[in-house]
């Protein structure tokens, strides 16, 4: 984090009742380049992860991001990282397990309608892995916590699994329930989840003599 020294420099305290703090004025980056360092807290990190709430939860420690902004013309450019406490939900054994994000962010940020640019000129230039980070400012300001979002949600695995795949298969055989348990318990309330499986195993305990055709 360390190649160069930006003026500038502040700090962002991001809560839900002050989200207008992560939107900066271009105008306001100066040619040498503007340091920011932001801080959500973990209401904040819950919200900006609930598409992926079912397998991701903050634990402690909010997030943080050291930002540089700098900026060449209208175009603008977000290099940094940010660091979260997170644990994940293994999506084969249901195992709860450290999921730290540290992670390194490169962002394009170009003014609106340099988009259809973009896409003429696309084929005369090779892309690089920077390239395909973009998005598009307004020429006022530019959303930061909209980009960390992004950025984030891009980051973390939609599936994500044990360390090495080295699933706890025991702790989900304890958790699936036996289909002839929940046949026979008909006072007892039903998961949803198990309904498709009760319902089969009442079929088959009222036809227990019926076998599929070969």
């Amino acid at each position: 984090m360390g190649e160069r020294s930006f003026s500038g420099g502040m700090v962002l305290m991001k809560t839900r009742q002050h989200n207008d703090q992560l939107r900066v004025l271009i105008r306001e980056i100066p040619p040498e380049g503007k340091q920011l360092d932001i801080e959500l807290e973990d209401g904040d990190l819950t919200e900006m992860i609930a598409s992926l709430a079912d397998v991701y939860l903050p634990v402690g420690g909010g997030l943080t991001a050291a930002i540089r902004l700098t900026r060449q013309g209208e175009n603008v450019f977000v290099h940094g990282r940010i660091q979260a406490g997170l644990a994940s939900v293994c999506r084969r054994c249901l195992t709860v397990n450290p999921a730290p994000l540290d992670m390194a962010i490169h962002w394009t940020i170009l003014p609106v309608g340099a988009e259809r640019a973009e896409d003429k000129n696309i084929t005369e230039k090779e892309l690089t892995i920077e390239d395909l980070d973009v998005s598009f400012h307004d020429g006022v300001t530019i959303d930061l916590g909209q980009i960390i979002q992004e950025a984030v949600l891009l980051e973390l695995s939609p599936y994500p699994t044990c360390p090495g795949d080295g699933c706890d298969l025991t702790v989900l055989n304890a958790a699936t329930p036996d289909p002839g348990t929940l046949a026979s318990q008909p006072d007892q309330p039903i998961d949803p989840r198990w309904m498709p499986l009760a319902s089969l195993a009442s079929r088959r305990k009222a036809n227990p003599t019926r076998r599929r055709r070969r």
